[in-house]
């Protein structure tokens, strides 16, 4: 006879396993309902994701505590306890991500509702108007204006001189005199 086994916590053990049992069978009660009871699929959401998983998690807690407490514990049973503990950490591994792949492809397929929900990302925004701080400053428009005129003036000169060079090519291959000077 174990330790465990021969000390009067069993009783303990098995009122707070049948505890864990309830609450978690009453969070997975509840988020079945949701599924049922809510509007659209970003409501659901919450159903899917938390307490189903939170309901999971106690009930298998639940069955941990009563396989542990058993009078029959053996190596079968630690092996139960792996299942119960798998259980757990791959329903709060994957919850998240299932309720995060639902969610995009609700909002991608506009499968909800926006009038329920309190943020709203997809709302359409007017568009930023472009403020040009030069406006306020007469010295920095000045500048602009004088900056512009100078781009426009070195293009200006940029196509005299490739219309010079074009015109110097066309003369020479035809062996005419050069007719425009070369320091212009």
């Amino acid at each position: 006879m174990s330790l465990l086994q021969s000390l009067p916590w069993r009783g303990l053990f098995d009122a707070l396993s049948i505890g864990l049992i309830l609450l978690g069978a009453f969070l997975c009660l509840s988020a079945a309902l949701g599924l049922v009871r809510f509007h659209d699929t970003m409501a659901r959401l919450h159903a899917i994701t938390k307490p189903q998983s939170l309901g999971i998690v106690f009930t298998m807690l639940g069955v941990a505590l009563r396989v542990t407490a058993s009078p029959n514990f053996g190596p079968a049973e630690r092996g139960d306890l792996g299942v119960c503990a798998l259980i757990i950490m791959f329903t709060l591994l994957t919850a998240a991500t299932v309720g995060q792949r639902q969610g995009r492809i609700a909002k991608r397929e506009k499968l909800y509702s926006p009038d329920h929900l309190s943020r709203n990302d997809l709302k359409e925004k007017a568009p930023k108007k472009k403020v040009d701080p030069s406006k306020d400053d007469p010295a920095k428009l000045q500048e602009r204006k004088k900056a512009r005129a100078e781009e426009e003036k070195r293009r200006r000169r940029a196509a005299a001189e490739e219309a010079h060079k074009e015109i110097q090519l066309h003369h020479n291959e035809k062996g005419e005199a050069d007719i425009v000077s070369n320091d212009s």
